[in-house]
């Protein structure tokens, strides 16, 4: 279910919605998501750097966004790890830093939102929202482009470790 925010308005990008008076407004920021960070090219050029202004320590379900548009969502999957943790993780990982840095050259900024959900348990069993929110969103949001970029690159990778 969507938030009432954007009921019967007009979604003009991934991530972004046009409101009844014809204001674009951030999906994201009707879910609870702040903007957290920015992604900026590293000492040495072939290298990118995370900063993180709030979160840093917190597990979250996150999204990297690009003129208004969000390019992708990921989540700190594994219960101890922090959004820092994570953002330093994206750096080794050959697609995603490819992607920011194309988007850092073409004199773009990446802005990284954060979410973090509150504790929930049912019936004694906590329940991982960070988890469960992932695919929701991807979906809400058309599959969002440096999503879909992620799941080729790795159907190739496979490939290629069978081939």
């Amino acid at each position: 279910m969507q938030p009432d925010i954007i009921e019967g308005c007009d979604i003009v990008k991934p991530g972004l919605y046009r409101d009844s008076e014809g204001g674009e407004n951030m999906i994201l920021e009707s879910y609870g998501f702040v903007e957290v960070g920015n992604w900026q090219p590293g000492r040495d050029k072939s290298k990118i750097e995370a900063r993180l202004s709030r979160f840093a320590n917190e597990r979250a379900v996150y999204a990297f966004v690009v003129d208004n548009e969000v390019k992708y969502i990921g989540i700190c999957d594994n219960p101890k790890t922090t959004l820092k943790k994570r953002m330093g993780s994206q750096r080794y990982n050959k697609c995603m830093p490819d992607l920011i840095r194309k988007a850092l050259e073409a004199d773009k900024v990446v802005k990284i939102f954060a979410l973090v959900p509150e504790d929930f348990e049912y019936r004694g069993l906590k329940v991982d929202f960070v988890r469960g929110l992932e695919y929701p969103l991807i979906d809400k949001l058309n599959n969002p482009p440096w999503n879909d970029e992620l799941k080729k690159w790795r159907r190739r990778k496979r490939q290629d470790k069978k081939g």
